[in-house]
């Protein structure tokens, strides 16, 4: 009875870890991720990231999953600041209110924090009417970009 509960209980908390959608035959999407510079910052560093993202469908509706970003940070005088290929990320994935792509780096050792993508707004050229992309960093510093999140 004991092996049972066991079996039960960490099938339990891996559905609940995983998503009851885990194991599903639901196709994963694939999010292609393509963040420009802001051009009306001068002066401002320059954030440029690239990379596709595979992400599976949970009971909730949103995405969770991972995949590969390349990530340059630099200054305006071309001086890399920060400059890191394929960082492999955890990401969350959503499209409720506006598209956005949240990521942790896996290794613990990244002097990356988090990446909050939020998909720039079609309809307008200026950058005050999209939300702003942040890339953060362990040290607390926060950079900005615009980006085109792509199914």
């Amino acid at each position: 009875m004991n092996i049972k509960k066991s079996v039960l209980l960490s099938l339990v908390m891996s559905l609940l870890f995983f998503g009851a959608n885990a194991y599903s035959a639901e196709k994963p999407i694939s999010l292609s991720v393509d963040c420009q510079p802001l051009s009306q910052r001068p002066g401002a560093p320059a954030v440029a990231i690239s990379g596709l993202v595979k992400l599976k469908k949970q009971p909730n509706g949103a995405f969770m999953g991972a995949g590969k970003l390349s990530i340059r940070i630099s200054t305006t005088r071309g001086e890399t600041i920060l400059e890191q290929e394929k960082v492999a990320v955890n990401a969350y994935f959503d499209d409720i209110l506006v598209p956005t792509l949240q990521a942790v780096p896996k290794d613990e050792e990244s002097v990356i924090a988090n990446l909050a993508l939020f998909q720039k707004k079609d309809d307008t050229e200026e950058e005050d009417q999209s939300l702003l992309s942040t890339v953060e960093l362990k040290d607390g510093t926060t950079y900005y970009t615009q980006c085109n999140l792509t199914k």
